[in-house]
């Protein structure tokens, strides 16, 4: 259902480390170049953050990851919504996905 949204969150010690929060997304892709745009509704990423001073310590991969196994998807099959420099890099370095088209 459009507007149903998921909210992962880490913490210990009764204190908020990351959150990361999921939901469909209509977005409207090229199919062609003479076929226009096509409406798809695909689970996408719309919010990832860890602390700083907690970034860098495999949090938010453990985070991800478990993302992925609750909701039995790749993480190549997610769609990312404007995506930061910073999840592009760890997109790339822990689960070696380069290409983005915005």
């Amino acid at each position: 259902v459009l507007g149903s949204c998921k909210v992962y969150l880490l913490a210990a010690k009764h204190q908020g480390l990351g959150l990361l929060k999921i939901g469909p997304k209509r977005l409207y892709i090229a199919k062609g170049a003479d076929e226009g745009l096509v409406e798809i509704n695909p689970l996408c990423v719309l919010d990832f953050y860890v602390v700083e001073g907690h970034q860098r310590g495999g949090l938010g991969v453990t985070l991800f990851r478990r993302m992925l196994s609750s909701e039995g998807v790749a993480p190549a099959k997610l769609a990312y919504d404007r995506p930061s420099p910073k999840l592009i890099g760890f997109l790339r370095k822990h689960f070696s996905l380069a290409r983005y088209t915005p």
